[in-house]
C-alpha cells in the first residue's frame, strides 16, 4: 500500500483526494499516473500534496471529457516564468506548453475554464497555483508584466460587390434566352414518346380511312382496341360495339364519306403539332420543370438587378454603406449577449441594431424610386395612356402618377387602340355604377379601374391588371410561381403541400377582414394572404395577385415583397425580362 492511504494522491475539482485506488508502487491511479506521464505537472514540484495535472479535466469542442491536449505550441516560447493562480491566468500566457486563448469560469462555482487551443478546454479549481509563462518578450523576475495586446478582430467583410449595369444586362440576356418566347411560359415540347404516340395516332387515322373508303368491314371489326389518347375514336371501342358504328356507315355512304375525310384531315394535324409545343403541367395542374425553369430563370435575373437597387436605394436615403443582411448579424449578437447576462454588451448590441433599422426604414423609403432608376437603365419606363371622355380630370392624375411604375413596352401593348375607363369611388352613384369600396379592375370591353381618388398605390395595382391582359407570359409565370411556392418535390415528383398547398377562404385565413366567401388563397408565407388568391380553375389563363401585389413596392414602402426577398426578386425579373 502507499503512503498516502488506500486512495489516489491527486486532487479532484472539488479539492478532494481522488477515491481511485494507487497503482502498485505508485501514489496515483492507473488514470492519473497516465496522465502524469503524458501531460506533466502544472503545480509546484516535488511533493504528492501538491495538485497535478492529472487532477484537471479535459473538454473538447463538444463537451466531451477527453485527455487530448490540444495544439501545443513550441516549447522555447519566450517568456517569464510565474506561479500564479489559476483565475489569474490570462490570454496570451503559456501554460506547460499550451496558448492560452481566454480563461471564463467555469460551469461549478470555484472553478475556471482555461481554453488552450482547438477546442479544447481545461476545468480547474480557481486558487490552484499553476506554472505560467508571460509576456514573452523576457522581464523583470518577480514582476508581472502587462499581458500581450490581444490581436485585432479581423474586420467585417465587405459585402459582394455591386454588379455594373452590364452586369445586370447580361442577366437578363440570359433569363430571356431561358425563357424564349414569353407567350409560351406554361408550354414545353413533346417529349420522344408523345412524338411516338403522334405518329402512331397518324397511321391508325390513315389506314382506318383507307379500310371506310373501301367498305373492308371485317379489318375494320378486327383491329386491337387502341389506348393511344390520339387513336381515332373507332379504335378506343371495343369490336362488339362497332358493329353499331359500323353499320351507320355500311348504310349511310354519305356519313362514311365524312368520316373519310375527317380522319384523312386529322391525320394531317396530328403531323403539325409534332413540332408543336404542348401544355405543360401534370393532372393537378403543378407546372413541369421546364415551366419551373423559366420562372427560376426570371427569379435569378431580378435578383442580380435588385443588388444595384439596394445600393442605389442606400445611395439615395444617404447611407452608401447600408448592408441589408447585416440585421442578422446585429440580431445574433444582441441574442448572445442577451444569453451570456452581459449588460455592457446587451447595451451596445441593442444600440447597433436599432441604428441599423432606423437606416433600413430610411432606405425603404427611396427604393420604390430606386426600382424605376434602375429598370430604366435597361428599358424605356413610363409612357401615357388614353382615357375615354367619361374620365375626369381627377381620375386622370390619379392613373398617370402610376404609369411611370411599368414598362413603356407593357403600356404600348396594353393600349391596345381602346381607351381606359377610371372611375374614382366618389363618383359611381353620379355615374349610376355599384358602390364598392375597393379598387378593382374591369376587362372585357369595360376597361374599366376603380379607385380612390390620388390612391396611387392602388392605381398601380389595378394598372398591373390590366398588364395582365396583354402582356404575353404575365399570367403564366404568375401561375408557374405561384405552385412552385406551393409545391415540394419528392421521389422527383412535384406535389401540393399539405398545408399551403390546400385552398382557404381568405375571410378564415384574416376573420373580419371583409373578403367574399368565394374568395379564396393558397397562402403559403406571403406577407399578405391575398397574395395569394385563387381565381377561378388557378390555370395560366387566370388573374392572380402575385405581380399586382408585389407591383404596389414601386408606391409604397410598405409592400408584400419587403420581408420576402423571394418574391421581390421574381416581381423585378417579371419587370425586366417580359
Amino acid at each position: 500500500m502507499s503512503a498516502h492511504g488506500p486512495h489516489c494522491a491527486a486532487i479532484t475539482l472539488k479539492g478532494t483526494r481522488c477515491k481511485n485506488r494507487p497503482k502498485p508502487g505508485s501514489t496515483l491511479c492507473a488514470v492519473h499516473e497516465r496522465a502524469r506521464k503524458k501531460l506533466g505537472d502544472l503545480g509546484k514540484k516535488g511533493g504528492g500534496e501538491k495538485p497535478t495535472l492529472a487532477a484537471l479535466r479535459f473538454r473538447d469542442e463538444r463537451g466531451r471529457l477527453t485527455s487530448r491536449p490540444g495544439v501545443r505550441p513550441e516549447s522555447s516560447r519566450p517568456g517569464t516564468p510565474h506561479t500564479v493562480r489559476a483565475d489569474a491566468i490570462q490570454p496570451g500566457d503559456v501554460l506547460q506548453g499550451f496558448q492560452v486563448e481566454k480563461v471564463e469560469p467555469g460551469s461549478k462555482a470555484g472553478t475556471v475554464r482555461i481554453h488552450v487551443g482547438n477546442g479544447v478546454r481545461i476545468l480547474a479549481p480557481a486558487d490552484r497555483p499553476v506554472d505560467v509563462l508571460r509576456g514573452g518578450k523576457g522581464g523583470t523576475p518577480g514582476e508581472i508584466p502587462p499581458a500581450p495586446t490581444p490581436t485585432p478582430k479581423p474586420a467585417r467583410p465587405r459585402a459582394a460587390a455591386v454588379p455594373s449595369k452590364a452586369d445586370a444586362r447580361t442577366a437578363i440576356a440570359h433569363a430571356q434566352t431561358a425563357v424564349g418566347d414569353p407567350a409560351k411560359i406554361g408550354q414545353r415540347k413533346q417529349t420522344d414518346d408523345e412524338e411516338l404516340a403522334l405518329m402512331s395516332a397518324y397511321w391508325m387515322r390513315r389506314q382506318l380511312a383507307d379500310l371506310l373508303e373501301h367498305g373492308d368491314w371485317d379489318a375494320i371489326r378486327a383491329r386491337p382496341v387502341s389506348t393511344n389518347p390520339n387513336a381515332p375514336p373507332l379504335d378506343a371501342v371495343t369490336s362488339h360495339r362497332r358493329d353499331d358504328i359500323l353499320n351507320t356507315y355500311r348504310n349511310n355512304p354519305n356519313i362514311r364519306a365524312s368520316a373519310v375525310a375527317h380522319l384523312r384531315t386529322s391525320a394531317d394535324g396530328l403531323v403539325a403539332h409534332l413540332d408543336a409545343e404542348t401544355f405543360d403541367a401534370d393532372s393537378d395542374g403543378i407546372p413541369g420543370p421546364t415551366t419551373i425553369a423559366k420562372v427560376d430563370a426570371i427569379r435569378q435575373a431580378g435578383a442580380v438587378l435588385n443588388r444595384r437597387i439596394d445600393a442605389r436605394a442606400a445611395e439615395l436615403a444617404g447611407n452608401p454603406d447600408f448592408d441589408p443582411k447585416r440585421a442578422k448579424t446585429l440580431q445574433a449578437a444582441l441574442d448572445a449577449a442577451d444569453a451570456a447576462g452581459d449588460q455592457d454588451a446587451l447595451d451596445v448590441a441593442l444600440i447597433a441594431l436599432r441604428e441599423h433599422q432606423a437606416k433600413q426604414r430610411r432606405t425603404q423609403i427611396y427604393r420604390g424610386r430606386a426600382q424605376r432608376e434602375i429598370l430604366a437603365e435597361i428599358r424605356p419606363m413610363g409612357g401615357t395612356i388614353d382615357y375615354g371622355p367619361q374620365v375626369s380630370v381627377d381620375g386622370e392624375n390619379t392613373i398617370d402618377k402610376a404609369v411611370g411604375n411599368f414598362p413603356s413596352a407593357w403600356l404600348t401593348r396594353a393600349a391596345d387602340g381602346r381607351p381606359l375607363d377610371v372611375v374614382l369611388v366618389h363618383e359611381q352613384e353620379e355615374r349610376g355604377l355599384p358602390s364598392n369600396s375597393r379598387g378593382k379592375f374591369e376587362g372585357g370591353d369595360l376597361r374599366r379601374i376603380t379607385v380612390l381618388q390620388g390612391d396611387t398605390t392602388t392605381a398601380t395595382h389595378e394598372l398591373t391588371h390590366l398588364m395582365e391582359t396583354s402582356v404575353p407570359g404575365l399570367r403564366a409565370a404568375q401561375w408557374a410561381y405561384h405552385a412552385q411556392r406551393n409545391t415540394t418535390v419528392t421521389r422527383g415528383q412535384r406535389r401540393w403541400t399539405s398545408k399551403s398547398g390546400s385552398l382557404r377562404r381568405l375571410d378564415d385565413i384574416t376573420p373580419g377582414s371583409g373578403y367574399r366567401a368565394d374568395e379564396v388563397s393558397r397562402p403559403d408565407k406571403f406577407t399578405d394572404p391575398y397574395a395569394g388568391k385563387v381565381y377561378g380553375n388557378g390555370g395560366p389563363g387566370q388573374h392572380w395577385e402575385i405581380a399586382s401585389m408585389g407591383s404596389e413596392s414601386f408606391v409604397s414602402s410598405q409592400s408584400v415583397t419587403r420581408d420576402d426577398p423571394h418574391l421581390d426578386n421574381f416581381i423585378i425579373g417579371l419587370w425586366a425580362v417580359l
